[in-house]
């Protein structure tokens, strides 16, 4: 599990690059916002299509603002 703080430039969707690189790309992942910097609520969902050994993309249904904090939970299938 690591912590992704956002710093309001992302675009839609935006990659989430992994502290070290993975084995595989045999892996699940959840991403949880878990402190808006505003009051805005975000749906966000990894594009599974998008993983890789280094990192992922991720799509929001709001743009992220600087001071959003996402907790990523990666789970290996293997």
């Amino acid at each position: 599990m690591f912590r992704y703080n956002a710093d309001g430039t992302e675009t839609n969707p935006f990659t989430v690059n992994f502290p070290a690189a993975r084995a595989s790309v045999n892996y699940n992942v959840q991403v949880t916002l878990l402190r808006p910097a505003a009051n805005v609520l975000k749906d966000l969902s990894v594009v599974s299509t998008s993983l890789t050994i280094n990192g992922f993309d991720v799509e929001s249904s709001a743009e992220l603002e600087n001071g959003d904090i996402l907790m990523i939970n990666v789970e290996d299938l293997t």
